[in-house]
């Protein structure tokens, strides 16, 4: 019975991946980006 769950549910995930997949592809959508700062400091010299 947990087996059988545990199956749909792995099954359940890969489907969503690969429609997430497809829907990137489809419309083109552009990957996740954010701007990273970084603050560069002198050691007091």
């Amino acid at each position: 019975m947990i087996y059988r769950l545990v199956k749909y549910l792995l099954i359940l995930a890969v489907l969503v991946a690969a429609a997430i997949a497809a829907y990137a592809v489809f419309f083109d959508l552009p990957p996740p980006s954010r701007e990273i700062i970084i603050s560069v400091t002198p050691n007091g010299t």
